[in-house]
């Protein structure tokens, strides 16, 4: 919307002769303006749909006074994203396509590529063309379906999740697969969507299926009720929608539309039975009389309500959609001729018909004018004016004589046109008309100025269509009022809405003329002698322009765009376009520096370690220098808040250590999913990237991936994990986290595939789609397969304020707490029993993700559940909750402890561990495979605990790691602080640590006792060695097993996805008592790492400042002005006597034996099991 600007200036030419020429030149744009509205040709049977801004509309026929007139091929596209009146909708015309009718559309989620599908020729071919929105113009390429099945008046509905095509056949549910261009008949079931034949059907996002509503049965009869079929595309099942409420009576021919969010779905118009219609099928409904509705339904999709709403004229074959809370329905036919070109429109929130149609606020772009901006000249000294009239007079009278002439010339050559175009198809085909008489053959395609005759054939299902009388519709033929308990009754039918037209209010099918073609070069030519005129006008009155300013609207903020945007309808793009809308903050930004540099200075254990160059095999991981990389991000310049937060990430993400990390919440709010997933198995000796589960519906799974965006896929997966993610030092470990596997989840307590990193993530990808080149039949060629990123928002915002007040700013802090845990009563288990659990940020987020994910896809296709217990083909499930146990079938003797998580309630699991194993025990298993798989830690004492109940000793060393802090001045000083405090215990607790030589806790500060050690020629001071404690008591020593203190009997199963408390466990098995490890992934014949990020602990900066404050001493550090995950490892660990810490000893890590994935030990962990035993009990 813009305004003029207050402005002076001094005339030169006469005010009479500005205004006469203002008033001819608006005259005429006035008139161009309503020829815009006329911009193509009003249809009916066309093919629509809606494609991001626009709604498209194709071919379409043209009816007047039961006469057809013409099929045309004209592609129209309608702007949604600005507003404007009925009588002046922005119509564009694009390249025409084929001249057909009776056809339908689809279009890509992405908003690029538009589908056609039609009947042609003998009605045995579907005709499927596409049309490239971007490039405005349509591929060469037409494809065509055979089959006798496929009807015509078919609706084509995409699935958006997998791009699948779903097209109503007689006897088959075909579905059409959009990239690969194949398709698929599925048998309908018994009973299931029995009225086929012209019904209409939309794809509800909320419940990810397909709804269909009305039609005919294959006899051409209505059904005597009316329900909605539903088909859940992941599920490929047949259901009824039940509802209840106004429902729409029995038709065919209808407008049927769903909201974006899938909670409303409106249904308007069509053919339907007379009052009198008899539902038998022996009944002859040859000579039935036309009846035809206006009448509009609501559903409330939730609640599953009908209602009625205000009518409108009676219009069947009317392209619609809904908008926001609009409903628009434009085209059709009235039961006489073709509707003329003005939309209309249903406020679904008023609930009323309206003459605007309002743009929604997700549009990225303000309101429109919608009538012409007037403008105030201002008014000149009287002077010169009589001397020059005739003058003016005769100007103006050449220019009105020069428009006349100018529009003869036009109207003639329309004529012409007209002519020419009513003979032949814009295609270039030769135009079908049917009249009275139909071949059995045209049975699908419906005649909307005559009624069915019903028909049974064999075979394909064919009916004739009778000719009859035509009769125009009159007040008293809209449909009368019906008794609202009938199921399948209209209800109360209101006056007949007749929305208002630029041409006066149109009671009447509008003249023949009124269908004259408005070409492009038709409007650029009056808008050419208009823009003259008005140029003209404009020089007569003044010499200098007039300043125009804009206001700005919503549509400026990219974040009240996407906050608008209902799921289903968010992009890629949205998201990114919020994200970078962001401005870089410098205050906030030089806090959060500070106190980076404290935290990595001062508290970070691996500070020195980490600038280790050239670490050894398995290991892949460059030196880091921390303080360098903040300092570097200091000294750049930003403009974007993304973009500084993302190289922090990165800074977190180059350690490959877990423990380290950077999630701002701002950018990590909003998931990224694909409906594929990948994995890497060895088949005939060689390994290859392969899709594990597919939810496009393509049958993908198990194909060989060649490429991923034009790279070989192996190499480009290693490289994206390498610089996307810091899970460990060891490529193959990166390789596996990228990748899908199968594992036992603790928190639903059930097995399912883990989708991997690659293809559900939190931050921004790199590209709105993901491109794959695919091989699953080498004799059929390659596919290429283009996969676009699903966006899962989950915080709510409405603009850019609300998304950083309720995403990214930090809640005030609330007042610190004492005498949360009392002194001595649990090792390490303290502050919300939060410290040193290690809630790894990224593995908890994920599961979160996944469960998102799973929610938005609406199936169980991907990371699909199986409840536990659940018994293998090879395992039977003895017991579990937390943990389970399982015996494997194939080897009695072998049994599983399944350890997910060492995130437990220690004093409750211990000894429901030690239950389960005597119970595997007793079932006369005498080996034990321990299953680590996907373990990311969790509490150090219960690590400790579980070595013991395999190993048991009275040594507690025998069960712990030596350990050390840094003992810089902070740490010390709150070390000192805790100690005298009588009821709270930080996480720098002597009390909770203990002596090298005695293993029992000290009493004194050992943070004083401190040495200077220098590593990569950076000198530190750190603690002397320690323990961290534990209370042997957790154990019971009498419990006995076959396997216990026998390390030839156990063995560790693992993917490496095996950190912290887990990775530490993991060393103490190994050793300190000889287990043999088998690590499964990774590349093929390289060595695999048993365990990652095995540091020890991992405090967060919160949980500093929290220290700081609970112990009553300033901080040296500031909470960041972002909520953020801002994690370090603060404890370093050694394995026996070695020097170098565990985190930066590669030669530890490596697993004794090696697995590579087949596809069966992928998908089947009691196979994975059994290759485990079978490896390591040779």
């Amino acid at each position: 919307m813009s305004k003029w600007s207050a402005w002076r200036c001094r005339p030169r030419w006469s005010p009479l002769l500005t205004q006469i020429s203002l008033l001819l030149a608006t005259a005429l744009f006035l008139r161009s303006a309503k020829a815009q509205a006329l911009i193509g040709r009003a249809v009916q049977e066309m093919a629509f749909v809606r494609a991001g801004k626009f709604l498209y509309v194709q071919g379409g026929k043209m009816v007047q006074n039961d006469t057809d007139q013409a099929v045309l091929s004209q592609l129209l596209a309608l702007d949604l994203s600005t507003s404007w009146r009925v009588e002046f909708p922005p119509w564009e015309i694009l390249a025409g396509g084929r001249g057909v009718n009776l056809h339908s559309a689809v279009a890509t989620p992405d908003n690029q590529t538009l589908i056609t599908f039609a009947l042609e020729g003998d009605q045995s071919a579907l005709t499927i063309a596409t049309y490239d929105i971007q490039q405005k113009q349509w591929l060469p390429s037409i494809s065509e379906l055979h089959s006798e099945d496929i009807l015509g008046g078919m609706k084509a509905v995409m699935d958006p999740q997998t791009e699948a095509v779903y097209i109503n056949g007689a006897n088959y549910l075909y579905v059409y697969n959009s990239r690969s261009k194949q398709q698929r008949p599925e048998l309908y079931p018994p009973r299931a969507f029995p009225s086929r034949a012209f019904a209409s059907g939309v794809y509800n996002s909320a419940r990810k299926t397909i709804m269909y509503l009305g039609g005919y049965s294959p006899s051409f009869l209505y059904e005597n009720t009316t329900y909605m079929s539903e088909y859940a595309t992941a599920s490929q099942t047949w259901s009824i929608f039940e509802t209840q409420g106004e429902r729409p009576s029995p038709r065919a021919d209808h407008c049927m539309a769903a909201s974006e969010d899938g909670n409303t779905i409106v249904v308007f118009g069509g053919r339907i039975p007379p009052l009198d219609y008899d539902y038998s099928p022996t009944i002859d409904h040859t000579n039935t009389a036309k009846n035809f509705t206006g009448t509009l339904h609501v559903l409330d999709v939730r609640n599953r309500e009908w209602s009625q709403q205000q009518s409108s004229s009676p219009r069947l074959y009317a392209a619609c959609i809904i908008v926001g809370d609009q409903f628009l329905a434009w085209g059709g036919f009235d039961g006489t001729s073709t509707v003329n070109n003005t939309p209309i429109i249903f406020d679904l929130t008023k609930q009323e018909w309206v003459n605007a149609y309002k743009a929604p606020l997700y549009y990225n772009q303000g309101q429109s004018a919608v009538q012409p901006t007037q403008q105030e000249f201002p008014k000149a000294k009287p002077s010169n004016t009589p001397a020059i009239l005739g003058g003016s007079l005769g100007i103006m009278a050449f220019l009105a004589l020069a428009v006349l002439a100018y529009q003869y010339r036009k109207r003639k050559s329309d004529l012409e046109t007209w002519a020419q175009q009513s003979s032949i198809n814009y295609s270039g085909s030769t135009l079908q008309f049917k009249q009275s008489g139909m071949a059995t053959k045209e049975f699908y395609h419906s005649d909307d100025s005559q009624v069915r005759s019903p028909h049974t054939l064999a075979g394909k299902m064919i009916a004739g269509r009778n000719p009859q009388e035509p009769k125009a519709m009159s007040s008293s033929s809209w449909e009368p009022h019906r008794n609202k308990n009938n199921p399948h009754s209209d209800g109360g039918v209101s006056p007949p809405f007749v929305p208002y037209s630029a041409f006066g209010a149109n009671t009447t099918p509008a003249p023949a003329n009124s269908y004259l073609p408005m070409t492009v070069d038709r409007v650029t030519e009056r808008m050419t002698l208009s823009k003259a005129l008005l140029l003209g006008a404009a020089l007569a009155a003044v010499t200098c322009a007039a300043p125009v300013t804009h206001t700005g609207g919503s549509g400026s903020d990219p974040c009240a765009v996407l906050g608008a945007l209902p799921s289903n309808q968010t992009t890629y793009e949205h998201v990114k376009s919020c994200y970078d809308s962001i401005e870089f903050n410098p205050a906030q930004a030089k806090t959060t520096l500070d106190s980076l540099h404290t935290l990595y200075n001062d508290f970070f254990v691996f500070r020195d370690a980490a600038l280790t160059p050239d670490l050894a095999q398995p290991f892949s991981s460059g030196p880091v220098d921390v303080l360098a990389g903040v300092e570097k991000i200091r000294q750049k310049e930003y403009t974007s808040d993304f973009e500084f937060h993302s190289d922090l990430r990165t800074l977190a993400n180059s350690f490959n250590d877990a423990h380290v990390t950077y999630g701002p919440a701002c950018y990590s709010s909003i998931a990224f999913t694909q409906p594929i997933t990948l994995y890497a198995p060895v088949v005939n000796g060689r390994q290859a990237i392969r899709v594990y589960e597919d939810a496009t519906n393509n049958n993908f799974k198990d194909c060989e991936v060649l490429t991923i965006d034009g790279q070989e896929a192996i190499s480009y997966l290693q490289s994206w994990v390498d610089r996307s993610t810091g899970y460990s030092k060891d490529a193959g470990v990166r390789f596996n986290y990228a990748l899908a596997t199968f594992a036992y989840d603790a928190e639903s307590k059930t097995w399912s595939s883990k989708r991997g990193e690659f293809s559900v993530r939190a931050t921004l990808p790199d590209s709105p789609h993901v491109s794959y080149r695919l091989r699953c039949d080498a004799a059929k060629g390659d596919i290429n397969h283009r996969v676009q990123w699903t966006v899962v928002p989950q915080v709510e915002f409405t603009d850019k304020a609300s998304f950083l007040k309720n995403v990214c700013e930090r809640a005030p802090t609330p007042a610190p707490e004492t005498n949360l845990v009392a002194k001595g009563t649990k090792y390490y288990k303290r502050d919300h029993e939060t410290e040193l659990k290690e809630k790894l940020w990224k593995e908890t987020h994920r599961r979160e993700y996944e469960a998102k994910q799973r929610s938005v896809l609406g199936r169980r296709g991907l990371g699909e559940a199986v409840p536990s217990p659940q018994d293998f083909d090879d395992a039977v499930f003895v017991a579990g909750n937390v943990t389970a146990v399982y015996q494997l079938k194939s080897k009695p003797h072998v049994g599983v402890l399944v350890v997910p998580t060492m995130m437990v309630e220690t004093a409750t699991e211990v000894p429901t561990i030690q239950r389960y194993l005597t119970q595997l025990a007793e079932r006369n298993v005498t080996h034990l495979i321990i299953d680590t798989f996907g373990n990311g830690g969790g509490d150090v004492s219960f690590a400790s605990l579980l070595v013991q109940v395999l190993f048991p000793s009275q040594d507690k060393s025998t069960a712990a790691h030596l350990a050390r802090y840094r003992a810089s001045p902070m740490t010390v000083a709150l070390a000192e602080a805790d100690l005298k405090d009588t009821d709270y215990s930080s996480l720098f607790d002597p009390e909770t640590l203990a002596d090298k030589a005695s293993f029992t806790a000290f009493k004194t500060n050992p943070f004083l006792v401190a040495e200077n050690i220098t590593m990569n020629g950076r000198e530190a001071t750190y603690t002397q060695e320690m323990y961290i404690n534990y209370d042997l008591a957790g154990v019971d020593h009498t419990i006995k097993h076959p396997w216990t203190g026998d390390a030839s009997k156990v063995t560790l199963l693992t993917d490496g996805q095996c950190g912290s408390a887990c990775g530490m466990f993991s060393d103490l098995l190994v050793t300190k008592h000889g287990v043999k490890a088998v690590a499964v992934g990774g590349h093929t014949n390289k060595d695999l790492s048993m365990f990652s990020f095995a540091g020890a602990a991992v405090i967060g900066l919160d949980q500093v400042v929290d220290a700081y404050e609970k112990l009553k001493i300033a901080p040296a550090l500031q909470r960041l002005p972002y909520t953020n995950t801002v994690n370090v490892g603060f404890i370093e660990i050694y394995s026996m006597n070695d020097t170098m810490p565990l985190e930066y000893n590669p030669a530890r890590y490596i697993a004794a034996h090696r697995l590579d994935y087949t596809p069966e030990t992928a998908r089947n962990h009691d196979q994975l099991w059994a290759a485990a035993a079978g490896v390591a009990w040779a």
